[in-house]
């Protein structure tokens, strides 16, 4: 999930999972059974993205969606109120704009960096799997440290700005 995106799960089943996605982008690697009929798909304000497993990417912004297959697999598009519906496969993307059907396939483009970036997640994932007993710690703490630096945008607190006050000497009580 892109930084600044807004993402609800909107479904999690055996068999279905259904996230909406109002802006930003996703970025996934969907994997199951597809004899067994599971689905998984991405809502937009502009169309339906529904996938049997594969890497895609999802981008929405300003009443646009950008939908890409990335490595493997194939999605399938549609807007609703249209019948207009394209499989996408290897490699490929449609750009829907909202109250519009999808258009024609294209070459990914729009959606490249999100195929250099899935490259990049798959390096890391190997780093990640290897065998941990064999690094020394430091080698853990460096390989965990750069993880969280390229992965997490955790929003941290503001720290509350406190005003010091400064301590006044009791007045003497006068008698």
């Amino acid at each position: 999930i892109g930084a600044n995106s807004a993402v609800r799960l909107h479904r999690l089943g055996p068999k279905e999972t259904v996230l909406s996605l109002w802006w930003g982008a996703v970025m996934a690697k969907v994997e199951f059974d597809k004899k067994e009929g599971e689905r998984f798909s991405i809502v937009t304000p502009s169309a339906v993205g529904t996938v049997t497993g594969t890497e895609f990417a999802v981008e929405h912004y300003r009443n646009r969606s950008y939908f890409g297959v990335l490595d493997e697999g194939h999605v399938a598009v549609k807007a609703p109120g249209f019948k207009k519906r394209v499989v996408m496969h290897f490699n490929q993307e449609v750009i829907v704009n909202k109250g519009s059907p999808p258009s024609d396939i294209q070459v990914v483009h729009h959606l490249y960096p999100c195929k250099q970036q899935l490259a990049e997640m798959r390096q890391q994932l190997k780093n990640i799997r290897k065998d941990p007993a064999k690094m020394t710690p430091a080698q853990r703490q460096m390989m965990r440290a750069g993880w969280i630096k390229t992965n997490t945008r955790i929003a941290r607190p503001k720290a509350k700005k406190t005003t010091l006050r400064k301590k006044t000497p009791p007045t003497a009580k006068k008698s």
